[in-house]
């Protein structure tokens, strides 16, 4: 998956130059992602990618755990880099770290923690968008090597599912304007619906 690295790579390279995005206080902090210390605050630390140490046997663990399969680019972009964050260019979408001192499974909590019946429904969460709600994977659209559409869930009105992404691919191949339509069209949504009740 030549592509999914190219993007992971241009990311990280993007995000190097702009510090603060490296940049994490060093409270329980994977000591071999330490780059060094933050230049003016010596209780800064500069993180750094490393390789993934994980395994298609946790992945496929995970995957009967939930009763779902990952699509297949998510699996290779977890098995790629551990990071402390992943920031595409709108700053909206923000992943879950992941990192060599938690499991694979911490990736998938606040699915549980919000809602249990995420997963029943056959949405596997993976990122955060904005403070509205989360991404998620719809494994109910089956496609060819589980590249599910990628649909928002609102925190507060979990029943309504709004597109975001055809897949994971087209996520990360998005321009950095696609969050910024989306919460046009998010606010314009809520806008009718609330003129309706």
């Amino acid at each position: 998956m030549d592509w999914l690295y190219k993007i992971v790579d241009e990311v990280f390279i993007r995000m190097k130059k702009e510090e603060f995005a490296m940049t994490v206080e060093n409270y329980h902090f994977p000591k071999e992602m330490i780059e060094k210390e933050d230049a003016v605050n010596k209780k800064l630390k500069i993180w750094k990618l490393i390789d993934s140490s994980i395994t298609d046997k946790e992945l496929d663990e995970l995957e009967v755990k939930i009763d779902r399969k990952l699509p297949k680019s998510y699996r290779e972009f977890l098995k790629y880099k551990f990071f402390n964050d992943f920031m595409l260019e709108d700053y909206s979408i923000r992943f879950p770290s992941n990192m060599p001192n938690k499991t694979i499974n911490c990736i998938f909590e606040k699915t549980e923690l919000f809602d249990k019946e995420l997963i029943n429904r056959g949405y596997i969460y993976f990122a955060d968008f904005n403070d509205d709600g989360f991404l998620c994977f719809d494994t109910n659209q089956s496609r060819e090597g589980n590249e599910y559409p990628i649909v928002m869930i609102d925190h507060e009105d979990t029943e309504t599912v709004h597109l975001y992404a055809q897949n994971f691919r087209d996520l990360l191949e998005s321009d950095k304007d696609r969050s910024n339509e989306f919460i046009g069209y998010l606010n314009e949504f809520n806008k009718q619906k609330w003129t309706k009740k």
